[in-house]
């Protein structure tokens, strides 16, 4: 199950305004995670047109049902799409990107920042 939803994260009454995005992922299995994702990334690629340079960040958050194979699957999953620069999406490039992993009793298992090389830059953009 994939849920979606925009936040304002930056801005000062309406002036300079930025746009967050959070994606929420409930899987059971590694097959569902992969269908859920894809479905995230063109969720992700239609927002990132609407709002342009007004995109600033992507927080993921992956729920997992499951044991510890499920979990190390996730976390190959994670370090693939977003530690690894040549298989990251392009839909996440210069977007600061929150990862997050929990399992169903809502234990955090990673917890995971990753900040473009422009960031500091970022909030001053037109």
């Amino acid at each position: 199950m994939v849920i979606i939803s925009e936040e304002i994260v930056g801005g000062w009454f309406g002036w300079n305004r930025r746009y967050a995005m959070m994606v929420r992922i409930e899987c059971d299995s590694e097959e569902r995670l992969l269908r859920s994702w894809e479905n995230a990334i063109g969720e992700i690629a239609l927002w990132r047109s609407k709002r342009g340079d007004k995109a600033l960040q992507v927080s993921v958050t992956l729920i997992y049902e499951g044991d510890d194979p499920l979990l190390r699957q996730l976390q190959a999953f994670v370090a693939e799409r977003y530690l690894c620069t040549a298989s990251a999406p392009c839909e996440l490039a210069q977007l600061r990107v929150d990862v997050a992993v929990f399992n169903s009793e809502m234990e955090q298992r990673i917890d995971l920042i990753l900040y473009p090389p422009n960031w500091n830059n970022t909030w001053h953009r037109q």
